[in-house]
């Protein structure tokens, strides 16, 4: 019996260690993938990417401090998510798990031998199925990202996934337990799985909980219901205009959202601008009229980022035509 397929997703500081877990994996008969050997220059990485983690059984994810700064790491494991790939996070230091692997516990990576084994027990329980149809749609719309600079190829890959609903976790592997968790996709329409509603109940407890916590320490201190107060922070709008920066006509199905702010199921803050090239992007929290990051991606244009002010509804922001 063949030994499952492994890519490894790492930041370059921690190359090392990735390479050290490459040959125990390689002299065990896996086959492994890790993109310093595998890319050439000149190729379309995020589609080759994308391929890699299509033809691989597992992902091995080292996450670190490093790890967490990196936009092809980023990319890597939200390819991961869209492919449906079973992931194992392996904890490299105490950096968090961004929001949407936070549900699951990694692996904790202290001594090689003990991490080593109980990787090799998780990766050889079982080889989940590929949708070879599936895959080939999510390549195909990463054919069409124009390699460039990486953090504006995994803001493109991210409005790709989220247009298509292929933010939904696939498969992931507690490797710290040696225990196998299967979310299957949801289809359109239908009803939560049992995990998913566990998932958002827990998020709202933590919620609330973090929200009583607050009402606790705050009054007292400061104006806690005074909207006017800049030292407290309260659900506000950000909206404005999307405008064509030649023409200075709407602009229309503009995806704009909010890198740094996300709901309670981890997912940034979004809207689409309507007709009239305008858009809102209710119950951001944050300090009064603060300043904060706006990202707007339209196909056929480059990719805006700029910082817009809260509770300002007369802002127009301006989009390039690509050439």
């Amino acid at each position: 019996m063949s030994k499952p397929a492994v890519f490894i997703s790492y930041a370059r500081p921690d190359l090392g260690l990735a390479k050290k877990f490459e040959q125990a994996l390689t002299e065990r008969g896996f086959s492994v993938w890790r993109d310093q050997e595998s890319i050439y220059a000149g190729e379309n990485w995020p589609k080759a990417i994308g391929e890699a983690i299509a033809s691989s059984n597992h992902v091995l994810l080292f996450w670190s401090g490093n790890a967490g700064k990196s936009h092809f790491v980023e990319f890597e494991w939200t390819t991961a998510i869209a492919l449906r790939k079973s992931i194992l996070p392996c904890l490299l230091d105490e950096t968090p798990l961004p929001p949407s692997l936070t549900t699951y516990q990694g692996i904790p990576f202290t001594d090689f031998e003990k991490s080593l084994g109980k990787l090799l027990n998780s990766l050889e329980k079982s080889i989940p199925e590929s949708d070879i149809q599936h895959n080939q749609e999510v390549i195909s719309n990463l054919e069409k990202i124009t390699p460039g600079k990486p953090e504006e190829v995994i803001e493109e890959a991210k409005h790709i996934f989220k247009q298509h609903g292929w933010t939904v976790l696939g498969d992931f592997y507690q490797a710290a337990r040696d225990i196998n968790i299967t979310v299957q996709k949801s289809e359109p329409g239908s009803s939560r799985t049992f995990f998913e509603k566990w998932q958002f109940r827990v998020a709202f407890l933590a919620a609330a909980l973090t929200a009583i916590s607050l009402l606790i320490d705050l009054p007292g201190k400061i104006g806690l219901f005074d909207a006017g107060d800049e030292k407290v922070q309260i659900a506000q709008s950000v909206s404005g205009t999307i405008l064509d920066k030649g023409s200075g006509n709407p602009l229309t199905g503009v995806y704009v959202h909010t890198p740094e702010f996300v709901d309670k199921d981890g997912a940034v803050l979004s809207a689409i601008s309507d007709s009239n090239g305008r858009f809102s992007i209710p119950s951001v929290l944050a300090f009064h009229q603060e300043s904060i990051r706006l990202v707007a991606q339209k196909q056929g244009y480059k990719i805006y980022r700029t910082d817009a002010t809260l509770g300002n509804p007369k802002q127009e922001f301006h989009m390039e035509k690509m050439q």
